[in-house]
């Protein structure tokens, strides 16, 4: 049993990490100078400057949940794939605009528009 909590736990906080990675590999490919830091619950945060390049803002937010969505589809739910499975399948809540990620999304749309 505690083996299969401790799975557990490591599970989530894999995808966390992966999902802060993966916005940190994006942003440092495109050229946006990315910092990793910790908020007080030290969960790693991604910052980045925001230089009103909309596009690349839309791409960076944008990237980790559709990747990790993506495999969380292809995760077979076996008992000890499960968690992992439904913390990937949960960054789809990462495009509501009330999350960091979605609200990044929501700016960059709005403002996409008027690029020419």
């Amino acid at each position: 049993m505690l083996k299969l909590m401790s799975w557990y736990l490591l599970s989530i906080l894999l995808v966390v990490f992966l999902h802060e990675f993966i916005h940190y590999g994006i942003a440092f490919f495109l050229g946006c100078n990315p910092a990793i830091h910790f908020d007080k619950y030290l969960t790693p945060i991604v910052s980045y400057r925001n230089r009103h390049h909309y596009l690349k803002i839309l791409i960076i937010s944008a990237s980790a949940p559709l990747f990790l969505v993506a495999v969380g589809i292809m995760i077979s739910p076996n008992i000890w794939m499960i968690v992992m499975k439904c913390m990937c399948l949960a960054n789809i809540l990462n495009f509501i605009p009330i999350t960091a990620d979605g609200e990044a999304i929501l700016y960059a749309l709005l403002h996409l528009e008027g690029v020419k």
